[in-house]
């Protein structure tokens, strides 16, 4: 009997993994599209080319300041370093000097970064050259500046709302809360307050009591999904002027770039994604065997929940899926552990959400639940005691995982491999 052997990212590391050939379904990957080799040129073709939108420099004044928002150590992978020194470029050429431009972080509610790791995000020479500001969910100052017809109170970084002129900027992907990642999410949760995040997200789950996640909720879902929408709505009343977002092909790169309304610039690079990265199956499998994509994708659990739900989606129900996510930096998020070893069931942390919503607690939350629907074995540096808690197994190598694996399926199980699983959308047919 023949085997298929990959290696499969672990942090920077790379981790070999045979599977018997007869037990192969797939290898689910996205579409090679080639990646683009002159990505300046590439940013600037899209900046004179915008969708639905008058040019930067038809849009832009000299004069005026400009926020340009930029992603965070998690979004990486969408190279904001290749891209936001051409946009600071054309600001120059517009007439707007570099100190009128202001890069302000948006990091939603996650950790706070370094001065090193905005180098990396927007390259040394730009962090000398423009004012670079962290924001902070809580301790920026904000500004109210409306409520959207929900009730999610609009407040916003006060630098942001003191633009002039705002640009968003960050990489489109399926995103399992709101359809797809990139587009508006600059602006809520990226700038906006900790209160105001909260009551966005507390749509997420099932308004049910006791009740689980919000099917509606979901990635590859705009039209129908409140998660969605409300940050479309939220956004307007923002107003942001101008968007640069960039889809990577499979292999990490930059395979396109979109620019124009931070609308419907996103909505088509939404269909590159769609056309690249969906993988349609027609069977769900026994067994998944799925990477995140390594580093910075399994920084920690936080992130690497998206990987686990796209694995998911290949499963049938009790079904067994291996996940390798390195996390050295463990969960990624103060209260997702608390929150998943302070409640007996799913019940109860489900009615703790609906009281006391936070997206660390959802994301504990989408983990266990997860978890009590699939077999998960877990190849990771968190502490095995963790890894219980949640329901999952914690194992120390690819070999324990296959051996426990097949211990419960017997040695044929239907399998999927999953090199990365993090842009990697399984659809079923």
């Amino acid at each position: 009997m023949g085997e298929r052997c990959f290696e499969l990212k672990y942090g920077e590391d790379k981790i070999p993994v045979c599977v018997p050939e007869e037990n192969l379904i797939a290898v689910l990957t996205g579409k090679s599209f080639p990646a683009i080799t002159d990505i300046p040129a590439a940013v600037r073709t899209a900046l004179a080319n915008p969708i639905d939108s008058p040019r930067l420099d038809e849009i832009v004044t000299p004069g005026e300041t400009v926020a340009i928002l930029v992603s965070d150590l998690t979004r990486y992978w969408c190279r904001s370093d290749q891209f936001v020194p051409v946009i600071v470029d054309e600001l120059n050429r517009i007439g707007v000097p570099d100190q009128d431009i202001t890069v302000v972080m948006a990091v939603g509610t996650h950790r706070e970064q370094t001065r090193a790791e905005h180098a990396k995000l927007v390259t040394p020479a730009i962090l000398e050259r423009v004012r670079v500001v962290e924001h902070h969910a809580r301790k920026s100052e904000m500004v109210h500046i409306g409520e959207t017809a929900a009730g999610t109170p609009v407040e916003i970084n006060k630098l942001v709302h003191e633009a002039d002129r705002v640009i968003l900027t960050g990489g489109i992907v399926h995103h399992f809360l709101a359809g797809y990642g990139g587009g508006m999410k600059s602006i809520m949760p990226g700038v906006s307050s900790y209160r105001a995040v909260m009551t966005h997200h507390a749509c997420s789950i099932s308004p049910e009591d006791g009740g689980g996640l919000n099917d509606d909720t979901i990635a590859g879902k705009m039209a129908g999904n409140p998660f969605y929408e409300e940050i479309i709505a939220y956004g307007q009343i923002v107003n942001p002027d101008f968007l640069v977002n960039t889809v990577m092909n499979p292999d990490g790169k930059i395979g396109r770039v979109v620019a124009g309304h931070p609308i419907a610039a996103h909505v088509d690079g939404t269909k590159t994604v769609d056309e690249f990265f969906n993988v349609y199956i027609q069977e769900q499998a026994d067994l998944v065997i799925a990477s995140c994509g390594g580093f910075p994708k399994d920084l920690n659990f936080y992130q690497s929940t998206k990987s686990m739900y796209n694995a998911a989606r290949t499963l049938k129900p009790g079904g067994t899926m291996i996940l390798l996510t390195k996390s050295p930096e463990s969960f990624g998020h103060p209260l997702l552990q608390q929150f998943i070893t302070g409640y007996p069931d799913n019940v109860a942390r489900h009615r703790n959400l609906s009281e006391d919503y936070d997206i660390g607690k959802w994301v504990g939350f989408l983990a266990t639940v997860t978890a009590a629907k699939y077999n998960i074995i877990l190849l990771s540096e968190l502490p095995d005691d963790d890894v219980m808690i949640m329901g999952m197994t914690p194992v120390n190598s690819i070999e324990e995982a296959l051996q426990l694996a097949y211990a419960k399926l017997g040695n044929s199980p239907r399998t999927y491999v999953m090199p990365d699983a993090a842009t990697a959308f399984p659809v079923m047919q």
